[in-house]
């Protein structure tokens, strides 16, 4: 009995508030730009490359900071922009880009490193937001704040629903606690055009569908881009704005990027998007279910379970990916004795008809049963879809280490396992370093692990300090790991391993 009590008491100290409706006083929406930016609301912004998602971010923020009009000529009030970009510098592109659009910049805040007693280290917003909010006490008149890209607060997969709402509540709570509207840049997945547009925000939909407003842009043939409101839940959706990029003169020799409002646009998001996208896309063979897959395989074989998930996502269905498959000829082959299936192209498929695997494959992967028959593929790797891939290198598991079909958060940890003693002789931060390399696998559609199986320590050190120093910029990156992966395929790797096969051959 008294054990009941103290319980009860507990719960009436820890419990879930309960408050009457009757209490809670009714507020209006307080807008920046009414219909599209709402203070204390996240708001997404996303679309494919090239659309000038940043640079159409910013245009608004300058609007803010000087308390200009909007493209539909509503006035903005002023206040100060909060900018936090972890793909762009900003002494030659976030700072000219706004002056270019006319932004006060003493207005303008930019998130740099993250001071501590140690050294300073690169801002992450997946931890440093409390550290942030202390340094904005100072400052009561933040407006907006941008997160460029907004995948970065996620702490864990961005690609499950948990993980995203979880990482994305501080980001939302901050803002509210500001009083300013949140939008966080974002990209289409690759393949989805036709898609409802908030289902085509790269990752988890959890994305879309904590943001309170998502907005979304695309290009055209003609050059004139498109800005349309995809989803509200606090006022109208659908609508748009053209607009234009152009370069203009900052001075001192420097040009840059800004955007010039054109006509609005009526109709959905869908609809807008779907007339513009319907003319560029025809001949983009990413588009269609056989050009998606190609682009899969054409650096070398894939298990079909990670091939078969990154279609999902990508808005293909099983279906049309065996369709796709058997349009372009390829075949799916066996991941060694207990392993599940992989599919590869044809040519390489050729190759299997020797004594040995190609060099394109794992070790491991067998040159024989050849599968044609989907059913007894997916059964079998279902059958296996609670475990990763036992495909092993040929020095099993040594330097190459396991070839897992997890996700990219397991590779990530099993890979700075492995290199971060060596990346601590590295000028930067090794965990930038590996998912710098990450991130330029996945841009290149290469394994992380399989390219991770053919570099050594002093190559992780090397590509390190070579990104520290400025000597190999982030965006050659995944050429680096296309030619990597070529050289692979085609037998020519220059690391150890390789070439001390070669000799044995």
């Amino acid at each position: 009995m008294i054990a009941k009590i103290e319980e009860q008491a507990r719960a009436a100290l820890d419990g879930v508030r309960l408050t009457p409706a009757s209490a809670i006083r009714c507020q209006p929406i307080r807008w920046l730009w009414p219909g599209w930016l709402a203070r204390g609301k996240l708001h997404i912004l996303a679309g494919a490359p090239g659309t000038g998602k940043t640079t159409a971010a910013l245009a608004l923020a300058a609007t803010i900071t000087r308390g200009g009009r909007w493209p539909d000529g509503t006035v903005a009030p002023p206040g100060r922009v909060l900018v936090w970009s972890g793909e762009d510098d900003p002494a030659d592109t976030l700072v000219p880009r706004l002056r270019a659009a006319g932004a006060d910049l003493g207005r303008v805040l930019i998130v740099g490193d993250t001071l501590t007693e140690e050294e300073p280290r690169p801002f992450d917003p997946a931890r440093d937001l409390q550290t942030l909010e202390w340094q904005l006490e100072r400052y009561d008149d933040v407006a907006l704040m941008i997160a460029d890209p907004v995948v970065s607060a996620v702490a864990g997969d961005s690609h499950k629903n948990v993980e995203v709402r979880r990482s994305l509540q501080p980001l939302v709570n901050l803002g509210q606690r500001l009083d300013c509207a949140v939008l966080g840049i974002s990209h289409f997945t690759k393949g989805s055009a036709g898609r409802d547009p908030t289902e085509r925000v790269t990752g988890s939909i959890a994305f879309g569908a904590l943001a309170r407003i998502v907005l979304v842009t695309a290009k055209g043939e003609d050059g004139d881009r498109l800005l349309a409101r995809a989803k509200s839940n606090i006022g109208q959706d659908g609508g748009g704005y053209r607009y234009t990029l152009e370069q203009i003169d900052i001075g001192g020799g420097m040009e840059a990027s800004t955007v010039r409002w054109g006509e609005a646009i009526e109709g959905s998001a869908r609809e807008i998007l779907s007339d513009v996208e319907a003319a560029e896309d025809r001949d983009d063979p990413a588009t269609d279910a056989a050009g998606f897959l190609f682009e899969l395989l054409r650096y070398g074989a894939r298990p079909a379970r990670e091939v078969l998930s990154e279609a999902v996502d990508a808005g293909f269905s099983r279906d049309q990916m065996h369709r796709a498959k058997r349009k372009i000829g390829a075949v799916a082959v066996k991941l060694g004795m207990a392993g599940g299936w992989a599919w590869q192209l044809p040519k390489i498929a050729e190759d299997s008809e020797q004594d040995s695997p190609p060099s394109s494959l794992p070790s491991g992967v067998s040159n024989t049963n050849t599968a044609t028959f989907e059913d007894r593929e997916d059964r079998e790797d279902s059958a296996k879809s609670c475990s990763p891939s036992s495909a092993i290198f040929a020095d099993g598991g040594g330097r190459g280490g396991p070839f897992q079909t997890d996700s990219i958060a397991a590779k990530r940890a099993r890979i700075l396992a492995r290199f971060g003693r060596a990346g601590e002789e590295v000028a930067m931060d090794h965990t930038r370093v590996i998912d710098g390399l990450i991130a330029a696998c996945t841009d290149a559609g290469v394994d992380p692990e399989v390219a991770f199986g053919h570099l050594d320590d002093a190559d992780v050190v090397e590509y390190g300090r070579a990104l520290s120093d400025g000597t190999l910029p982030a965006d050659r990156l995944p050429g680096f790991m296309r030619s990597l992966s070529a050289s692979i395929a085609a037998g020519r790797c220059l690391c150890s391993r390789c070439k001390a096969e070669r000799g044995r051959s």
